[in-house]
C-alpha cells in the first residue's frame, strides 16, 4: 500500500526497470533505441568534441608539463625572404584581410603549433570566446599565445571587457611562469555599447598596455589581420611587432573616417590612403619591424605556418640573441 505520492514513485521506477510487452517486440523489429538493441555493436566514435573531451585532466596536465618544463625544441619552419610586393593599395589589403577564407589565430595553432592546452575564463567567471589564451609551442619555442579569434568576432558579438580581462590574465600567467608571451591581432574593433563601458573597457584596454609594457619576459606581438581600434591597441606594444603584408593598423576603419569627414563610408578607400593604416607606412614610422611577405597564391595554411616561423625565430632572439637566432 503505502502512501499515494511513494506509491506512484515506486511504480514509475518500475515502469523505468522493466520494459513492457510492446517494448520486447520493439526490440525483436529492431526498432528500440541503439542503446538496448546494439549494445552488442562496436561503438560509434562519436564526434570529435566528444574525443577531445575523454582526454580528461591527465592528458591536459601532460600537455601542460611539456610545454612548461621542456625546453625549446630545434625549428623546423622555413622563414619567408624576400620583400612585401606592393601589389595592392591600403585598401585592397584591408579587403584581403576581411576575407573569410583568410589565416587566424586558429590556423596558427593548428598548423604551426605543438602541446597546444586551451586556458579559458578570468579571475572573475567570465569568459569571451572572441579571445583565444593557451599554453603552446611556436615552432619548438613554448609560449603563452593571446589572440583575437576572428572566426568567433561579429557585428553582433564583438570583443567587450572580458576578452581583454582573458588577455591580462594571460599577461600575468606568462610573468609569473618566466615564460614567453606572443599576441596575436585581429579584430574589426572592440566593443561599443553602454554595456561595454559600464564593464570598464576603457579601463581595460589602459591596463592590458600597462600590463604587456612592463613585462620582463621576451614579448612579441603579431598583426595578423584588422587592427581597429583600442582592442587592438591593447595588445600591441611589446618588445618586438611584426605584421603580415596585408595587415593594417588604425584607430578606426576607414569607413568610420569616411563617415566622419564626409558624411559617407563611400570615400573609405581614399581614407585608407590618407590615414596610412598599411604596413609599409607602419614600417617607415617604426612601429613595425619585420613584414612577413604575402604571395598572390597564398594559402591559409602556407601563411600560418610562416607567421608562426617569425613568431618563433622573434623569441629566439629576444631569449638567446641575433647570432643564434640566424644559426638555427
Amino acid at each position: 500500500m503505502g502512501f499515494p505520492r511513494a506509491r506512484d514513485r515506486r511504480r514509475a521506477r518500475g515502469a523505468r526497470r522493466f520494459p513492457r510487452a510492446e517494448g520486447l517486440r520493439g526490440a525483436q523489429r529492431g526498432t528500440l533505441p541503439r542503446r538496448r538493441a546494439d549494445r552488442g555493436k562496436p561503438r560509434r566514435q562519436g564526434s570529435a568534441r566528444r574525443r577531445r573531451g575523454r582526454r580528461g585532466p591527465a592528458d591536459a596536465r601532460r600537455r601542460a608539463l611539456g610545454v612548461l618544463v621542456d625546453g625549446p625544441t630545434l625549428p623546423r619552419l622555413d622563414h619567408r625572404v624576400g620583400e612585401p610586393s606592393r601589389h595592392l593599395s591600403a585598401w585592397e589589403s584591408i579587403e584581403v584581410t576581411r576575407r573569410p577564407d583568410r589565416a587566424g589565430v586558429r590556423e596558427l595553432l593548428r598548423y604551426g603549433a605543438t602541446g597546444t592546452l586551451r586556458l579559458r575564463g578570468t579571475d572573475e567567471g567570465e569568459r569571451d570566446s572572441t579571445m583565444l589564451v593557451a599554453l603552446t609551442r611556436l615552432d619548438g619555442q613554448p609560449c603563452v599565445l593571446v589572440g583575437q579569434d576572428r572566426a568567433r568576432q561579429s557585428p553582433t558579438a564583438p570583443p567587450g571587457p572580458g576578452a581583454l580581462r582573458e588577455a591580462r590574465r594571460a599577461m600575468r600567467l606568462a610573468e609569473e611562469l618566466g615564460m614567453p608571451l606572443v599576441t596575436v591581432i585581429d579584430t574589426p574593433g572592440a566593443e561599443l555599447s553602454a554595456h561595454a563601458e559600464e564593464g570598464a573597457i576603457a579601463g581595460e584596454i589602459a591596463r592590458c598596455i600597462a600590463t604587456l609594457t612592463t613585462m620582463t619576459v621576451p614579448t612579441v606581438s603579431f598583426v595578423l589581420g584588422q587592427g581597429c581600434g583600442g582592442g587592438a591597441l591593447a595588445l600591441l606594444p611589446a618588445r618586438e611587432v611584426i605584421a603580415a603584408e596585408h595587415a593594417w593598423l588604425s584607430p578606426l576603419p576607414p569607413e568610420g573616417a569616411s563617415a566622419i569627414v564626409h558624411g559617407d563610408v563611400s570615400h573609405a578607400a581614399e581614407m585608407a590612403e590618407l590615414q596610412q593604416v598599411g604596413v609599409l607606412d607602419l614600417a617607415v614610422r617604426g612601429i613595425v619591424s619585420r613584414i612577413v611577405p604575402e604571395p598572390a597564391d597564398d594559402t591559409a595554411a602556407a601563411l600560418a605556418l610562416a607567421v608562426v616561423a617569425e613568431c618563433a625565430a622573434a623569441l629566439r632572439r629576444q631569449t638567446h640573441g641575433e647570432a643564434h637566432a640566424l644559426a638555427s
